[in-house]
């Protein structure tokens, strides 16, 4: 069977509806900026959320599942198996320490759609546009410098910090949203 095919406006829906459930059960009435905690969120759509070592190269993140299988994890270097029971999701323990990592080009349409929709529901827009007030950006920003535009840059990396976020996937979701027109983030 194919994977289905979404488009990002599809993708905002689907996490605009998981969102409004979460906003419901952890954001405060009258709360004017939230993080979105990936636990919690995993708490509101019934998942268990586990860390482990997926992949010795980290060339996988997380595995999840809708199906009980064993999947191999790595321990100490040695490769051993754990069971996914269909509502756990398994993320790559030494994202903990270190939330950074290598950007990698996507060659797959089903990982693109995975990524759209993490974004989506870690980066809410309504989020993104109350934190660009808080942080003085306004609701639009030009361009995105550190030499040229050094105080938007400042803000912009409270901002990132506020919603516990990196700084590229900040950019990278504001551009998406239209929030932002040029990124010279890692330009000199």
């Amino acid at each position: 069977m194919a994977a289905p095919i979404l488009s990002r406006e599809d993708i905002e829906q689907i996490a605009g509806r998981v969102l409004s459930i979460y906003t419901e059960a952890y954001v405060p009435e009258r709360h004017l900026f939230y993080q979105v905690n990936p636990e919690e969120l995993a708490e509101v759509l019934g998942l268990e959320v586990d860390y482990q070592i997926p992949s010795l190269d980290g060339s996988i993140l997380g595995v999840t599942s809708p199906d009980e299988q064993y999947v191999p994890v790595y321990y100490n270097g040695e490769e051993c198996y754990y069971y996914l029971d269909g509502n756990t999701i398994l993320i790559d323990a030494r994202l903990c320490a270190s939330p950074k990592t290598v950007g990698r080009k996507v060659t797959d349409w089903t990982e693109w759609q995975a990524d759209a929709l993490a974004a989506a529901l870690l980066m809410p827009k309504d989020a993104i546009l109350d934190g660009m007030f808080l942080a003085g950006l306004g609701e639009h920003v030009g361009t995105l410098s550190r030499k040229y535009t050094p105080n938007k840059y400042d803000s912009f990396c409270r901002l990132a910090g506020l919603l516990g976020v990196s700084k590229s996937a900040l950019a990278f979701r504001m551009e998406h949203l239209g929030l932002l027109d040029k990124n010279l983030l890692y330009k000199q």
